[in-house]
């Protein structure tokens, strides 16, 4: 049978770096006289995923008595066993049958190391950085337990009625202190004065003192007419 291609490698061995990661170069040599398309590929050995070899531009015109150079990746995957693994690369023609034309070429291993031991850290070290993270914790402690909340501004709470001045002053932290009256027809129910004033500045949860207008009292007036039947002593009595 005719060979029509010849698959050869520069190295029969690589090794893989940190990651697990390598390159492989392949030579495809056209051995007839007439330019053929090539269709390369790698060929993963037992053991190894078919996923983890990658070649750029697999598919080229070569010409007669002319080669071409493939590059392969590997990239093993981080759950492969350790050992050695062997990969193959191979090229065939894309208009014939690829059992017709294709050429191999001689294995090339690559070995995959062990994953390395983490090393323990020293103990000094954890137990200072457990001693950093409580002292950092106890000052936090110390600076927010002895801040005081900040003070809230009074509102405005003239002209409201009663109910939404007691609700203006929950919305700022604040609650109703006592609450006075005063005659004040035309503002009867909403609030006339509030101590402390509009826009001074008090400790949350302080109480403000209201003065609310009423109307005019009167004196209860007795409706039921009393009759009463006046009995006389005999007049001719001694």
């Amino acid at each position: 049978m005719t060979t029509y291609w010849v698959v050869t490698s520069g190295t029969d061995r690589v090794s893989l770096n940190p990651q697990r990661q390598a390159e492989v170069t392949f030579t495809v040599t056209n051995q007839t006289d007439a330019a053929d398309r090539a269709v390369f590929e790698p060929v993963p050995g037992e053991g190894v995923d078919r996923s983890a070899l990658t070649v750029e531009n697999p598919d080229r015109l070569i010409p007669g008595r002319g080669s071409a150079a493939f590059l392969v990746r590997i990239a093993v995957p981080g759950q492969a066993a350790p050992g050695r693994y062997e990969l193959y690369g191979q090229a065939y023609s894309t208009h014939l049958a690829p059992e017709e034309t294709v050429g191999r070429s001689g294995r090339v291993v690559f070995e995959v190391a062990p994953a390395p031991e983490p090393k323990p850290r020293p103990w000094w070290l954890l137990a200072a950085a457990a001693l950093v993270v409580i002292v950092l914790g106890v000052v936090g402690w110390l600076i927010f337990a002895n801040r005081s909340p900040a003070n809230v501004t009074v509102p405005t709470v003239v002209g409201l009625t009663q109910a939404a001045a007691t609700d203006q002053l929950a919305r700022a932290g604040l609650k109703v202190g006592t609450v006075g009256s005063r005659v004040d027809a035309a503002n009867v129910g909403k609030v006339l004065e509030q101590t402390p004033p509009a826009g001074g500045s008090v400790a949350p949860g302080s109480a403000v003192n209201l003065v609310v207008g009423r109307g005019q009292r009167t004196l209860p007036t007795i409706l039921p007419t009393i009759r009463a039947t006046l009995i006389l002593p005999n007049p001719t009595g001694p």
